[in-house]
């Protein structure tokens, strides 16, 4: 991580983990063949916005719940901790 500046020497934040937990680059590294996105929207349909963020926490959700039940690691089941190491 040459690259990564120290967090005090960074301006805009103290990068501390917990209130500013990255430090973003100065440069994004994207592969020049990837076309990114440049249009966008100020008008967002407020019930279709509801929609599809209720849809993506219910994937998570159920997603959650299946590692849980297929993992047989007692961590996973009764602790609830789905972080891999």
């Amino acid at each position: 991580m040459a690259d990564t500046p120290h967090p005090s020497s960074v301006p805009g934040g103290p990068y501390d983990g917990v209130t500013f937990p990255y430090i973003p680059k100065a440069a994004l590294d994207i592969d020049p063949k990837l076309q990114l996105h440049t249009d966008w929207t100020d008008k967002i349909d407020p019930v279709t916005y509801e929609v599809v963020r209720h849809n993506l926490w219910t994937v998570n959700e159920e997603l959650g719940m299946t590692i849980q039940r297929i993992s047989g690691s007692p961590v996973a089941m009764y602790a609830f901790d789905l972080n891999s190491s």
